[in-house]
């Protein structure tokens, strides 16, 4: 089959997990902005033929010469930890709420490391993982910042998402997210239900990410690229 009739098939997921690889790793290079490397994602998530992923990245830069001849080869992405939901629930109720603290650390955390090997110009590569948890511990005496790390918790999983190649629909609401939390903590189980439903959300963006680095997933694209 020749390079351009394998552009004339239909993309699959690993293919659009591919080029969405490739265009995470392009913008930790400064090739594409923060709001471009987004829109380019949400593209590639919904394209249907493979010559649709192709324009996406045929005006980057090749990766082999993209950088200096010595320069080091860029970093693998920082994945966080697949986790149960339920496991995240019930750790949450055995424990008092004290596995909740480990948690809200552990994971913004992760997503802070996985950012900053993505793309390390992205806010979430800055994020304090210690402000977020002492906010959501010390903070809850004023309660003002419980709402504020509440909201920024699932803001920056949803970024997580993006980062990873998950269209904008399939992102947390910040806002719901932060009322489960705050108001919905006197009902107890919405708040029981915020963590480990967003550890759902992240497990995706893991697992998206993971498929992209499979052997082979590309091989369509440079074969089009060199013809």
């Amino acid at each position: 089959m020749t390079p351009s009739s394998q552009l004339q098939l239909r993309a699959t997921d690993a293919d659009r997990e591919h080029v969405a690889q490739m265009l995470r790793a392009s913008a930790g290079e400064g090739a594409l902005m923060v709001d471009e490397l987004e829109e380019r994602l949400s593209a590639a998530y919904v394209a249907v033929t493979r010559a649709d992923l192709a324009r996406l990245v045929a005006d980057l830069p090749p990766r082999h010469t993209a950088r200096p001849a010595m320069a080091p080869a860029p970093e693998q992405p920082v994945l966080g930890v697949d986790r149960s939901p339920g496991l995240v629930a019930l750790l949450t109720v055995v424990t008092l709420g004290l596995y909740l603290i480990y948690w809200w650390y552990t994971v913004n955390r992760e997503m802070r490391d996985f950012a900053r090997t993505v793309q390390p110009t992205h806010p979430l590569a800055g994020a304090s993982p210690v402000a977020s948890t002492l906010a959501m511990t010390l903070g809850t005496l004023i309660i003002v910042p419980v709402f504020v790390t509440a909201h920024s918790t699932a803001r920056r999983v949803g970024e997580a998402m993006s980062l990873s190649g998950l269209p904008p629909h399939d992102r947390p609401s910040p806002l719901l997210y932060t009322l489960a939390y705050t108001i919905g903590g006197l009902l107890i189980v919405p708040q029981l239900l915020y963590a480990p439903l967003l550890q759902g959300h992240l497990n995706r963006a893991w697992q998206q990410v993971r498929a992209a680095q499979e052997p082979g997933a590309g091989d369509w694209l440079a074969s089009a690229a060199a013809a």
